[in-house]
């Protein structure tokens, strides 16, 4: 084994290595983050390698194996959703042959001969610098610029399709400039031209970096897409806070004045009917008693309910409690959820509505046995705020409500992504006619 020998197998390996480091740093692993590094590294680097090996089998005969491995490993290996799986792994493996095309295709437009030793070793420092570069800056957009944005499975799709036919595209044009030269035994007229191979790699050089431009501006495009997606959202959700704690102080303050307007009567009242019971007739006595009675209802229908200690949750809950009893729905609110939590409002405010609105709709399709169950309290032990429903349900209540409004599950992936954000998680399940769903967050 010669010193170039050497040089190529360390070279590729960290390349690799430098492929699966950022797989699994953009993804989360399914157990043991060092496990899955190895578990993915190691095949898919030994299947790779081997073509150095075999000299008389064809490279692409370790190439599919390699790639399929390592398109498994992301599958398999990681928990997140499928599209975001597929995403990360495309993107990077994209971004390591567009490298790889332009570099070599500049190598060979320069006139150098990529069967040479020399093309490794002048290849080698840039293709890692870039590499680096581009993995980087992509994780970077994805964990922080970006931590929150979640593209559409539409525009996911059209992302992994679009960088992986660029990839096949070059691959196939490198392959047959390199094999077969197209312009080979052709005089163009021009003396840097005159390698058969020269131009059409010049050509591709320039195709490569149009490619990684256009990805970057395509990626960028359906970022600032989704952002604007999920402030829509927001200031939908912020709108629905606004007047949900306008309402409440409006109820807030008419109680009160109604409680003032009592007050103010309510000694003559009192006075009143102290005389009528001690000095009046039976007449006069049963009347005070329907005075006293009529005082005691008004005073119970101005009561202001109290749920919980946090003024936000606590106007949710009213406002829901409001809605059960117009649409005939058994309500049963255990809320011990203390003034402030580490959530953003607008979050706290998403929790809450979409787990009161999902059992609310749901009872609401029922003709009878109409309730629902609302826990939520904060746990001191693991700092978790969690929120569980339980509610009546039909058996195909989704798929009426899908026919009739065109959405399946919104609620719930609203759920899922607040929960996600602040490192928790969301359950649900239907079973005899009950649906259950418990969230939990990081409080």
């Amino acid at each position: 084994m010669t010193f170039f020998d050497v040089f190529w197998y360390v070279f590729n390996f960290f390349s690799i290595a430098l492929v699966v480091l950022f797989l699994c740093m953009n993804l989360t692993p399914r157990f043991n983050r060092y496990a899955v590094f190895f578990l993915t590294l190691i095949p898919f680097a030994a299947i790779a390698l081997s073509q150095r090996y075999f000299y008389d089998v064809p490279s692409v005969f370790f190439k599919i194996p390699a790639f399929a491995y390592y398109f498994f490993s992301a599958v398999v290996y990681f928990k997140d959703k499928l599209r975001t799986r597929l995403f990360v792994s495309v993107v990077l493996m994209s971004f390591t042959y567009l490298v790889s095309a332009l570099l070599v295709s500049g190598g060979i437009a320069c006139g150098l001969n990529p069967y040479d030793d020399i093309m490794t070793y002048l290849v080698s420092l840039p293709n890692t610098v870039l590499l680096i570069l581009l993995f980087a800056g992509f994780t970077y957009m994805r964990m922080k610029r970006q931590k929150n944005m979640l593209l559409p499975s539409g525009q996911m799709a059209t992302f992994i399709f679009f960088p992986l036919s660029q990839v096949i595209v070059m691959a196939a044009a490198m392959m047959i400039i390199s094999y077969y030269g197209w312009f080979r035994n052709k005089n163009t007229g021009l003396p840097f031209l005159e390698d058969p191979t020269r131009a059409p790699m010049i050509m591709l050089c320039i195709a490569a970096v149009l490619c990684i431009i256009s990805d970057a501006v395509l990626f960028y495009i359906m970022s600032r897409s989704a952002q604007n997606e999920k402030l829509r959202e927001e200031l939908r959700i912020k709108d629905y806070q606004n007047a949900l704690n306008l309402e409440y102080y409006r109820n807030l303050e008419n109680s009160s004045g109604e409680v003032r307007k009592i007050r103010h009567d309510l000694a003559n009242i009192i006075e009143t009917a102290y005389e009528v019971v001690h000095s009046g007739t039976e007449v006069d006595r049963e009347s005070a008693e329907r005075m006293l009675d009529q005082l005691k209802t008004q005073v119970e229908d101005i009561k202001i309910e109290k749920f919980c200690p946090n003024t936000l949750v606590n106007a949710i809950a009213s406002n829901k409690a409001k809605e059960c009893r117009e649409n005939g729905i058994a309500y049963d609110f255990n809320l011990d959820v203390p003034k402030s939590v580490g959530m953003e409002e607008v979050d706290v405010c998403k929790a809450y509505v979409n787990i009161f609105d999902n059992a609310i709709n749901a009872a609401e399709a029922l003709e009878d046995n109409r309730y629902i169950k609302i826990k939520s309290f904060v746990d001191e032990n693991d700092g978790m705020l969690y929120i569980s429903s339980e509610n009546a349900v039909a058996p195909d209540y989704e798929e009426k409500k899908k026919k009739r409004t065109g959405e399946h599950g919104y609620g719930l992936k609203i759920l899922e992504e607040t929960a996600e954000k602040y490192g928790g998680h969301v359950a649900a399940k239907q079973s005899g006619g009950i649906f259950t769903c418990a969230f939990a967050a990081k409080a």
